[in-house]
């Protein structure tokens, strides 16, 4: 049975459109998230992004370092960027890093830990103390 010119023409479209959702949800994804802190609330804009009350927090740390076997469950690895659910070697993890930029905080809050980092080390670091005084209130 021949196949005209005319048949193509959804599937073309069809594959156009997939493709185009595809390079706008990765674009998306690798934006640096947002951070906001507000109202006793410590907010993430981003994918996967997340509002944590600062009164669940029980922890926070800067390092230098990530956990070791990192794993992603759901989320993004594309390159640098890690974001979403990963299972790690000190247990399961939500990450909105970029592995390219050094300096991370830990949050370990009464559900889950939370690992970030901002668009330098400098911004890193005044994101921690920022947070680190809004606990000490």
């Amino acid at each position: 049975m021949p196949i005209y010119k005319w048949e193509w023409v959804p599937r073309i479209g069809i594959a156009v459109v997939v493709v185009v959702f595809v390079v706008i949800n990765i674009f998306d994804s690798s934006k640096p998230p947002v951070y906001t802190i507000t109202d006793g609330s410590f907010s993430i804009s981003s994918a996967y992004g997340q509002k944590i009350d600062l009164s669940d927090i029980k922890e926070i740390q800067l390092k230098d370092y990530l956990p070791g076997s990192l794993f992603r469950t759901n989320g993004l690895g594309a390159g640098t960027v890690l974001k979403g659910k990963f299972s790690s070697d000190i247990g399961n993890v939500i990450l909105y890093v970029n592995t390219s930029i050094p300096g991370y905080i830990y949050i370990r809050t009464k559900s889950e830990q939370v690992i970030l980092n901002n668009q330098s080390k400098e911004k890193t670091e005044d994101l921690y103390k920022k947070l680190s005084t809004q606990l000490s209130q």
